[in-house]
């Protein structure tokens, strides 16, 4: 399969110009990548990254730790379809009958994207109702990494085991937080905003929401055994880089081999 070239969601944006209109040129997987895929390696996000380094064609200068999240899902969603094809099979559990079921969507197509336009800057500075002004951006690989790390050594810890809080919740909103008062903030100053009252935080998520960019990974759902209608977030399995199941055709015996030898 020839390679294609794909546009990213950020457009490019933010990159110094490394990456103009955001297209990149993507290769399929070989058995090279899926040997990778193999390794016994714990930290799965860097095997990924891997795999997508080696499928990019061509000259980029962007260090994937460097790019946005977002973009980095979008190229795993192109190398996925561009190697195996678009059907994407997962099975869903009804939350109200607690029923399974399983759906196939076709990545991206049955996905929504949201791309970066002109008017949306590195930094959207926002005041809560709070009047605290804080500048939002959106999450890095490399913040992704960091976030990892964090709920890694806090687990390990056995930290908030008796709250039985996700230790992740929090540290996430402070990554997005850049600025404070009009001025750079690091994560550790972020994080002394919490505990934030309820309207903050709904707030805040709220501009997240709005300034993120990428595929939308809601799935709608219809329960086939209550008729139930729910939302749920697209899940990553074995499946997604390892499918199971191809299609190919069967080439007829040639009639001379099939019949026995006579003397």
């Amino acid at each position: 399969m020839k390679s294609v070239t794909e546009q990213l969601p950020s457009r490019g944006k933010f990159y110094g110009g490394a990456l103009p209109d955001g297209k990149i040129v993507l290769r399929p997987m070989t058995t090279d990548e899926e040997e990778l895929l193999l390794t016994d390696r714990e930290n799965r996000m860097d095997v990924i990254d891997d795999v997508i380094r080696r499928c990019i064609e061509g000259d980029c200068s962007v260090d994937i730790n460097n790019m946005l999240n977002s973009d980095r899902v979008y190229l795993m969603f192109a190398i996925r379809n561009l190697s195996y094809g678009a059907e994407y099979s997962v099975t869903v559990i009804c939350p109200n009958c607690k029923s399974d079921f399983t759906i196939q969507i076709d990545i991206p197509k049955d996905l929504k994207i949201k791309c970066l336009d002109d008017t949306d800057d590195e930094i959207t500075e926002i005041e809560l109702p709070s009047s605290t002004v804080v500048g939002i951006r959106r999450l890095l690989v490399k913040d992704e990494k960091d976030i990892a790390l964090f709920v890694k050594q806090r687990k390990s810890l056995k930290l908030n085991e008796e709250q039985k809080v996700s230790p992740e919740y929090t540290y996430r909103l402070a990554k997005h937080i850049a600025t404070i008062g009009g001025k750079k903030a690091t994560v550790a100053q972020a994080i002394k905003l919490f505990p934030m009252n309820g309207r903050d935080s709904l707030a805040l998520r709220q501009a997240i929401e709005d300034t993120a960019c990428g595929l939308d990974l809601t799935i709608n759902h219809k329960c086939p055994t209550c008729g139930r209608k729910f939302p749920s977030n697209l899940e990553f399995t074995v499946e997604f880089f390892r499918p199971r199941t191809a299609t190919y055709k069967r080439r007829p015996r040639d009639s001379a081999e099939a019949r026995p030898a006579t003397e």
